[in-house]
């Protein structure tokens, strides 16, 4: 089901509109997924796209390997003014989707974009931000985390992704530590600007992986599950900064 949320008026052309999309019955423990946060992270998009496409066709019935159990909600694209602008921000407000945090309906854009998205997500019990890589990181897909708990170890196995990577404390003014109460982390692939659609598929998969591990999809073909193999955690004093 696409939902219109939150209808903004902009000083130029049409009113910006922010859209959530909802498959599955309410009730049930909820995934949330945010993509489109900075206008240049295609790659987040372009998975988010791929996801609908796939629980579209599973909802309707017409994929026959998959069956819906739990609840998904998807805000494909937040950022609509700097997507369309071609930047990472709308440059009539240049605030930072990263800093706009816990937000505020009645202040700019983008703090109104963000007080919509948290509060549509602050009930989950998953939460998934997809964004394009940051420099030096985006040779392949990986895992980003605030703390390496049981529930966010095992989302990591779930996903069968290789590489996690411990970050330092951010501020407290980003989605992802706004969802701190959550099982949550971050998906990072290819590079902004531009869009790598094997790293998008990697992830693809790797997201299928954990709802079917969680239960939120129910596989419905006898393929036994493949061996788990533990992800490669790396602590941001691990990383050494290489000039070339």
């Amino acid at each position: 089901m696409k939902e219109k949320v939150l209808t903004i008026p902009t000083p130029f052309g049409a009113p910006l509109t922010l859209y959530k999309n909802t498959w599955g019955k309410s009730g049930n423990e909820t995934l949330a997924i945010v993509s489109g946060l900075h206008g240049d992270h295609l790659n987040g998009m372009v998975l988010s796209s791929r996801l609908s496409q796939f629980l579209d066709n599973v909802v309707e019935g017409s994929d026959p390997n998959y069956t819906l159990k739990g609840q998904v909600i998807s805000f494909p694209v937040v950022n609509l003014n700097a997507i369309q602008s071609g930047s990472r921000l709308w440059p009539y407000d240049g605030m930072d989707m990263g800093l706009a945090f816990p937000g505020n309906p009645q202040g700019e854009t983008s703090e109104a974009l963000a007080s919509a998205v948290l509060q549509h997500t602050a009930d989950s019990y998953w939460g998934i931000i997809l964004q394009s890589a940051l420099p030096h990181y985006e040779d392949a897909p990986h895992i980003q985390t605030l703390k390496l708990d049981g529930r966010i170890k095992k989302l990591c196995r779930d996903l069968k992704i290789e590489t996690v990577r411990k970050l330092n404390e951010s501020p407290k003014v980003n989605l992802y530590s706004q969802w701190q109460d959550m099982v949550a982390v971050t998906l990072s692939s290819g590079s902004p600007r531009t869009v790598n659609l094997p790293q998008c598929e990697t992830l693809f998969q790797g997201i299928i992986n954990f709802m079917v591990a969680e239960k939120i999809l129910k596989d419905k073909r006898k393929i036994k599950s493949a061996k788990n193999f533990p992800p490669r955690l790396y602590q941001s004093e691990d990383e050494v900064a290489v000039l070339a």
